[in-house]
């Protein structure tokens, strides 16, 4: 390889001589020498040099970082008085800005951003006028001059990102009556620049457009919500929900529901029950729904529904929901997700009566049975059985009756999804059944009114015993556990042959669900009382004489020492006591006919029944 190398034409340049490649002097000194000739010489021009330039200079050349915050501290302190301490101090001396509005840039100032120069550049222009005209630096004051200098209609576009952060960070602070009496001055300034920027790539201008643009509305009364300028104002917000740059669009569907959400009409006492923006902002998602279709306008359309469905007035949310479940028709998997997300969000919301009455929710509910999912498909049908879920607890705190007589349809549908064979299904099916046992059966099984709906559940869960279901019996027990201790103190008579079945399984040869049992006998002895429990699953130590039958439910006595709460000590004696002596006899019989495997048996059982004594002092 070495031979096919060409070398350069010309001169071959100086080379070191041999045996001094390493010498770090060089032999020529021309430049070192015109140095030395000026070394003495006084310098008699001006020099810009000064302290403050230095320290400009330094702040914007080096960037301070985190970890080596606490080195500049030290160094800063063991410094003079003339250099800087940290960035921070050096943004807030070189703006001489007091209102914390602006302390975010102040203590955050990074000098490798150019929005940030500008914007601390801006600031203490600002801040320089306002001490000129003997201003307090109040947020008033800082908002009337960024609002003159943005209608500068000259103004660089770095200068209108800057401008418009700053009135972000300082617009909050501003009194509602200022922003009430300005509102029709700035809100003519931010569409013209709105218009303006909104084919433009500066995602900065747009996020702080529409973020002051919220502020303002927000702090609108009502009546102002009549007039038709107030409303193209919101609609400028509206067209921007469904842009197609995720930033801008994620922009303005935050100020959709922070106006809808957290006006200033809606936080007071006599709040109105919806915002005068909901129905304007429902009609617009309604027509861009209809005129999109599957298409990814109507995906954005409802990422913003999930955020805002629940603060619509009755009549708009219907026809909203109506359009959603049309839209969930044409069989497009992303529309179906979104729309269970924006379904989802409304009953999570918790919405009032007046937004959302019970005959709306339960429609919604039979409506939803149409769009479930196949099993085989995991993620769509999680997200339906959580929509399912919220459906129901929201309409259990509305009207109990509807909720409690409709449930017992949605447990049959869930125990098949313990066939599925997809854990991901069979986990989601169990955590809804689980949900809905705990808060719509649970409290429904103390009203007589109910039984029937309950016991329909109880004896659907009960079904999962069976060995089809075997591959899922662990999620099986875990729900009957549940219901044991939601409506074990209610319903006694129902309950029971649930706890014989569980018994014979314990007691079947190689069971391999064990633990999950226990747990689930647990359950039932903590809210049954151990005395049902006893006369359900009946000791038998007085069966046969073979060893492996002879303590066969031997397996419940750690179970009532671990769980028996609130009981009496007359239920020892009449259950446990007589069992005990029977023991004791046994082992006495037993060991006088040399029998001593057995006799320690029986006195290891009398330990046991004995070591169940202190759990029923509670309440002699």
């Amino acid at each position: 390889m070495g031979k096919n190398r060409h070398r350069l034409k010309g001169s071959k340049g100086k080379k070191w001589a041999k045996g001094h490649s390493s010498s770090s002097n060089p032999s020529t000194s021309k430049h070192r020498d015109a140095a030395k000739s000026r070394f003495f010489q006084e310098n008699l021009g001006l020099s810009n040099l000064t302290t403050d330039a230095l320290k400009k200079h330094d702040a914007f050349t080096f960037e301070k970082k985190p970890s080596d915050a606490m080195d500049m501290e030290e160094d800063a302190q063991s410094a003079n008085a003339s250099t800087y301490k940290t960035f921070d101090t050096f943004a807030s001396d070189w703006s001489a800005c007091s209102n914390q509005s602006f302390g975010k840039l102040i203590n955050n100032f990074r000098s490798d951003s150019a929005i940030h120069k500008e914007m601390l550049a801006v600031l203490a222009a600002v801040t320089e006028v306002i001490k000129d005209q003997g201003g307090k630096e109040s947020n008033t004051e800082y908002f009337g001059a960024l609002m003159t200098t943005l209608s500068d209609v000259d103004l660089e576009e770095t200068s209108v990102a800057a401008v418009l952060n700053l009135l972000g960070m300082g617009i909050k602070g501003v009194p509602q009556g200022v922003l009430q009496s300005r509102f029709s001055q700035c809100s003519k300034i931010f569409l013209d620049l709105l218009a303006k920027y909104a084919e433009s790539d500066n995602n900065v201008i747009m996020k702080g457009l529409l973020g002051c643009i919220s502020v303002l509305l927000r702090a609108q009364e009502s009546a102002l919500w009549k007039e038709p300028s107030t409303k193209n104002v919101l609609d400028s917000i509206l067209v921007f929900t469904v842009h197609s740059k995720p930033r801008v669009r994620k922009a303005a569907q935050h100020a959709i529901t922070a106006i809808l959400k957290g006006s200033l009409m809606m936080q007071g006492e006599n709040a109105p029950t919806h915002h005068p923006a909901a129905p304007l902002t429902a009609d617009f998602c309604v027509r861009q729904m209809e005129s999109h279709g599957a298409g990814t306008t109507t995906l954005h359309v409802l990422g913003l529904l999930k955020e805002i469905l629940a603060t619509f007035p009755r009549s708009h949310l219907k026809t909203t929901c109506e359009t959603i479940l049309k839209v969930m028709t044409l069989g497009n998997i992303l529309i179906n997700s979104c729309g269970l997300q924006a379904l989802h969000g409304l009953f999570v919301s918790r919405p009032p009566l007046t937004v959302l009455p019970p005959d709306l929710n339960a429609k919604l509910i039979a409506a939803l049975y149409d769009y479930q999912p196949s099993a085989v498909d995991s993620q769509p049908t999680q997200a339906w059985l959580a929509v399912m879920q919220e459906a129901f607890i929201n309409l259990n705190k509305q009207d109990a009756v509807q909720s409690v007589t409709n449930v017992p349809h949605l447990f049959v549908l869930l125990t098949t999804l313990w066939l599925s064979g997809k854990p991901e299904v069979t986990s989601a099916a169990t955590l809804t059944m689980r949900a809905l046992v705990e808060e719509v059966i649970g409290p429904a099984s103390c009203l007589p009114q109910h039984r029937t709906s309950v016991t329909k559940v109880i004896v659907t869960v009960q079904a999962g015993l069976k060995y089809q279901y075997h591959a899922s019996w662990t999620h099986v027990l875990h729900i009957i556990g549940v219901i044991f201790k939601a409506c074990g103190e209610n319903c006694l008579e129902t309950l029971i042959p649930c706890l014989e079945a569980l018994a014979d399984l314990r007691d079947s040869h190689q069971f391999c669900f064990t633990s999950e049992l226990d747990f689930a006998v647990g359950q039932a002895v903590r809210s049954m009382g151990p005395e049902a429990v006893i006369k359900a699953i009946p000791l038998q130590l007085k069966g046969s004489a073979d060893s492996a039958q002879e303590f066969k439910r031997s397996w419940i006595l750690p179970i009532l020492k671990e769980n028996i709460q609130k009981s009496t000590l007359k239920c020892f004696i009449d259950n446990c006591m007589p069992l005990a002596v029977f023991c004791k006899n046994q082992s006495a019989k037993l060991r006088a006919e040399n029998n001593q495997v057995r006799s320690l048996s029986y006195d290891l059982m009398q330990s046991q029944l004995w070591a169940l004594l202190p759990s029923f002092c509670t309440q002699p």
